[in-house]
């Protein structure tokens, strides 16, 4: 194939012209590729775990510390989350027809203030110290301890819950620049992740 082979050896002359005439060009494999610029520092810490539905505490393996910014997400539904038989949600608790009777059972639930069966978090196993995570939310640690997550379900009723979350926590290195008593933070999840 000539035109092949001419083509080739055209274009090595090319390259071997520019290299000799003008020596800044020279045809180097970075000078090939795109421009590449250093990741910037991480903004953020992060941890991945799994969240069951059957278990009353689900240890996420990071310490919250008081005063920190923490992202908590819900990555991927690994099981359909249900309770017993009716369908759930982590953001919504029940879905579907029981929906509207939730309000009727969460009193016993072990965080009443929150719909039966959405995810729950709390740092270290203290009720006082529980908060709302559903789909995902910012938490300013108000104390230090770990942090744990839950179905909101009645205690000792877990043995017919169904369900697997693959979850993230992402630690703000920032700081936190939401005012000290609102439970949010402006600190996007990082990727780095958090050593046990």
């Amino acid at each position: 194939m000539p035109f092949v082979r001419h083509t080739t050896r055209g274009r090595a002359l090319v390259l071997l012209a520019c290299a000799v005439v003008l020596p800044s060009c020279s045809p180097t494999r970075s000078s090939w590729q795109s421009p590449v610029t250093p990741p910037a520092a991480p903004r953020s810490e992060c941890r991945g775990f799994t969240v069951l539905a059957d278990q009353e505490w689900n240890s996420s393996g990071v310490v919250l510390e008081e005063g920190r910014c923490y992202r908590i997400d819900v990555i991927a539904i690994c099981e359909q989350w249900k309770d017993s038989w009716v369908p759930a949600t982590p953001g919504e608790g029940w879905t579907g027809f029981a929906r509207p009777f939730g309000p009727l059972f969460r009193w016993r639930a072990r965080y009443p203030e929150a719909d039966m069966f959405v995810l729950v978090g709390s740092a270290g196993r203290d009720p006082s110290r529980q908060f709302v995570v559903g789909d995902g939310a910012d938490y300013r640690a108000t104390t230090t301890g770990e942090l744990f997550l839950f179905a909101n379900d009645w205690a000792g009723a877990y043995g017919n819950n169904r369900g697997r979350l693959r979850m993230e926590v992402c630690r703000s290195n920032d700081g936190c620049r939401a005012p000290a008593d609102t439970p949010s933070c402006n600190q996007p999840p990082g990727s780095r992740r958090l050593s046990r």
